[in-house]
């Protein structure tokens, strides 16, 4: 069960970046963004939560270490999203980097997660929101600001991917923990 929460958190974190992001689109691509993070978020609902599986391997307890340096992760997070925030907008007077500073800090929160909870593909999904949000960050400042919401919409649909891949990875192991083909 703990995969189904995992790719079910990482869907409403996808479409939470999709929905808002697409805002500050225009109307001719923020709808189908919306529409396609919403079919993505149905998607995974189904695939990873709903739909009938054969029963997960028994989850085996994490270390009370890793749990503890995830909750130091999630403090620190909700820290550096506000200051950060607050930094780049009143400092630096740079608005149009929050959204790509939130990316990066939502892709460090999912860097623990194997480790705390042992979910696959977690640290892999850490990487690539952190990179995105770098590149989105660089594209803002060095040739438009019009990259910010692209650089949350982006966010969103790795997200919803990787909810999916998430689900395949546990769908292609057997009951005793070996790896089969992926479907």
């Amino acid at each position: 069960m703990r995969q189904e929460v995992d790719s079910l958190i990482s869907a409403i974190g996808g479409l939470l970046f999709a929905e808002i992001s697409s805002l500050w689109l225009p109307a001719s691509a923020g709808w189908p963004v919306r529409i396609v993070g919403a079919v993505g978020f149905v998607a995974v609902l189904w695939y990873a939560v709903l739909r009938k599986r054969p029963p997960a391997p028994p989850a085996h307890p994490r270390s009370p270490r890793a749990i503890r340096t995830y909750l130091i992760c999630v403090v620190l997070e909700i820290v550096a999203i506000p200051l950060g925030a607050l930094l780049l907008v009143q400092v630096l007077r740079q608005p149009v980097v929050v959204l790509p500073w939130v990316v990066i800090v939502a892709g460090l929160h999912f860097l623990p997660f194997r480790d705390a909870f042992g979910t696959p593909l977690s640290d892999r999904l850490g990487g690539v929101l952190f990179g995105l949000g770098i590149l989105g960050g660089a594209l803002v400042l060095r040739w438009s600001p019009a990259y910010s919401p692209w650089t949350g919409v982006a966010a969103g649909l790795v997200l919803l991917c990787f909810a999916v891949a998430a689900a395949r990875v546990r769908d292609t192991k057997t009951p005793t923990g070996g790896r089969v083909g992926v479907r």
